[in-house]
């Protein structure tokens, strides 16, 4: 076993570890996922891990996000529950764009077209979200996401190759979780 290797079993950690103060608060009704968002998440998240093994990655990077995987529906069915019922107009344009682009996703059968439709519909994911956090910016768990952003770190380096297949979702997911960790941390300040 190789040193990215062994760094991808720590991101697995991490991103596992991460669900678990996400869950508690959600329990506990301080975090309120936003469900259109964790519905989006659920899927990309699933075909990003398939993604990552045909483009090469392996198993050490896709174990990360294949985790994610399955604890992101699991925070999906939360949300069912839990989960925020401010749900605005665009929060459903967001939904149905991401639905139109699984839809585009499906009907060409291209590597790099899926894995570019898959991040857009996560970026898509993310805007509920952000527009949320915004408005109620103690909503989501820093802690939470600083470990996925940790986690995601250690699947990037972990990679067994790099190219547009492997790393676009990975970093594009890394990119925006740190956009809503400095969101909630900025708009908590001004409260």
């Amino acid at each position: 076993m190789t040193i990215p290797h062994i760094v991808g079993i720590i991101g697995t950690l991490f991103v596992t570890a991460s669900y678990i103060p996400y869950i508690y608060h959600i329990v506990k009704r301080s975090t309120k996922p936003h469900i259109y968002t964790w519905i989006l998440w659920s899927l990309t998240q699933a075909f990003a891990t398939t993604a990552i093994l045909k483009g090469g990655g392996g198993w050490f990077s896709a174990a990360n996000v294949g985790a994610g995987a399955v604890l992101a529906f699991t925070t999906l069915l939360l949300a069912l529950k839990y989960g925020s019922r401010n749900i605005t107009r665009f929060d459903t344009i967001a939904l149905t764009t991401g639905f139109v682009a699984a839809i585009v996703w499906w009907h060409f059968d291209h590597p790099i077209i899926a894995i570019s439709m898959i991040t857009l519909i996560e970026i898509i994911g993310f805007l509920p979200t952000y527009r949320k956090t915004w408005n109620e910016p103690w909503s989501e768990s820093v802690l939470a996401w600083s470990l996925f952003v940790a986690g995601n770190l250690c699947a990037l380096y972990a990679l067994d190759e790099y190219n547009l297949l492997t790393t676009l979702y990975i970093s594009t997911m890394t990119t925006a979780s740190c956009i809503l960790i400095l969101l909630s941390s900025h708009r908590r300040h001004r409260f």
